[in-house]
Protein backbone atom coordinates (compact mmCIF):
# COMPACT_ATOMS: atom_id res chain seq x y z
CA UNK A 1 0.00 0.00 0.00
CA UNK A 2 2.82 2.16 1.24
CA UNK A 3 4.46 1.40 -2.93
CA UNK A 4 1.09 2.99 -4.38
CA UNK A 5 0.94 5.88 -2.52
CA UNK A 6 4.99 6.87 -2.98
CA UNK A 7 3.80 6.22 -6.82
CA UNK A 8 0.76 8.52 -6.80
CA UNK A 9 2.56 11.06 -4.97
CA UNK A 10 5.63 10.76 -7.61
CA UNK A 11 3.31 10.76 -10.33
CA UNK A 12 2.05 13.88 -9.02
CA UNK A 13 5.37 15.37 -8.93
CA UNK A 14 6.49 14.96 -12.33
CA UNK A 15 3.03 15.99 -13.44
CA UNK A 16 3.72 19.26 -12.09
CA UNK A 17 5.62 20.78 -14.94
CA UNK A 18 3.55 20.10 -17.11
CA UNK A 19 0.82 21.66 -15.71
CA UNK A 20 2.89 24.63 -14.66
CA UNK A 21 4.03 24.89 -18.54
CA UNK A 22 0.08 24.51 -19.69
CA UNK A 23 -1.20 27.27 -16.95
CA UNK A 24 1.58 29.64 -18.14
CA UNK A 25 1.12 29.41 -22.11
CA UNK A 26 -2.47 30.40 -21.75
CA UNK A 27 -1.47 33.93 -20.56
CA UNK A 28 1.14 33.79 -23.32
CA UNK A 29 0.37 36.91 -25.92
CA UNK A 30 1.94 37.39 -29.11
CA UNK A 31 4.48 40.18 -29.39
CA UNK A 32 3.07 43.28 -31.38
CA UNK A 33 4.00 43.98 -34.68
CA UNK A 34 6.03 46.67 -35.17
CA UNK A 35 4.47 49.18 -37.51
CA UNK A 36 7.69 51.16 -38.84
CA UNK A 37 11.40 50.61 -38.45
CA UNK A 38 11.17 54.14 -36.20
CA UNK A 39 9.52 51.81 -33.80
CA UNK A 40 11.45 48.70 -33.95
CA UNK A 41 14.13 48.20 -31.26
CA UNK A 42 17.79 48.75 -31.78
CA UNK A 43 19.84 45.90 -31.35
CA UNK A 44 23.76 45.62 -31.23
CA UNK A 45 25.84 42.84 -31.62
CA UNK A 46 29.27 42.37 -30.62
CA UNK A 47 31.33 39.27 -32.01
CA UNK A 48 34.86 39.08 -30.79
CA UNK A 49 37.05 37.35 -33.65
CA UNK A 50 40.61 36.34 -34.13
CA UNK A 51 41.88 33.82 -36.86
CA UNK A 52 38.05 33.06 -37.69
CA UNK A 53 38.35 33.03 -41.35
CA UNK A 54 36.00 29.87 -41.49
CA UNK A 55 33.19 31.10 -39.73
CA UNK A 56 33.06 35.09 -39.83
CA UNK A 57 31.06 35.18 -42.72
CA UNK A 58 28.29 32.90 -41.25
CA UNK A 59 28.58 34.48 -38.42
CA UNK A 60 27.87 37.82 -39.53
CA UNK A 61 25.42 36.95 -42.10
CA UNK A 62 23.39 35.14 -39.27
CA UNK A 63 23.39 38.44 -37.03
CA UNK A 64 22.16 40.38 -39.90
CA UNK A 65 19.37 38.67 -41.01
CA UNK A 66 17.94 39.20 -37.32
CA UNK A 67 13.81 40.51 -38.21
CA UNK A 68 12.35 42.70 -36.02
CA UNK A 69 14.97 44.53 -34.87
CA UNK A 70 17.58 46.95 -36.07
CA UNK A 71 20.57 45.89 -36.16
CA UNK A 72 24.21 47.09 -35.99
CA UNK A 73 27.12 44.31 -36.19
CA UNK A 74 30.11 44.93 -34.50
CA UNK A 75 33.03 42.44 -35.31
CA UNK A 76 35.89 43.21 -33.11
CA UNK A 77 39.48 41.87 -34.93
CA UNK A 78 42.13 40.79 -32.17
CA UNK A 79 44.99 41.05 -35.05
CA UNK A 80 43.48 37.88 -36.60
CA UNK A 81 46.76 36.90 -39.00
CA UNK A 82 44.04 35.30 -41.30
CA UNK A 83 41.24 36.46 -43.62
CA UNK A 84 39.36 37.46 -41.27
CA UNK A 85 39.89 40.79 -41.51
CA UNK A 86 39.82 40.97 -45.40
CA UNK A 87 36.27 38.65 -45.08
CA UNK A 88 34.73 41.56 -42.89
CA UNK A 89 35.35 44.37 -45.04
CA UNK A 90 33.91 42.41 -47.61
CA UNK A 91 30.40 41.91 -45.67
CA UNK A 92 30.43 45.52 -44.85
CA UNK A 93 30.37 47.03 -48.45
CA UNK A 94 27.81 44.50 -49.04
CA UNK A 95 25.28 45.72 -46.58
Amino acid sequence: MSGLILALVALGFAALPCGLFFFNLRHYRQPAAAVDAEARPRVSVLIPARNEAASIRSSVESALASEGVEVEVVVLDDDSTDATAAIVAGLAEED
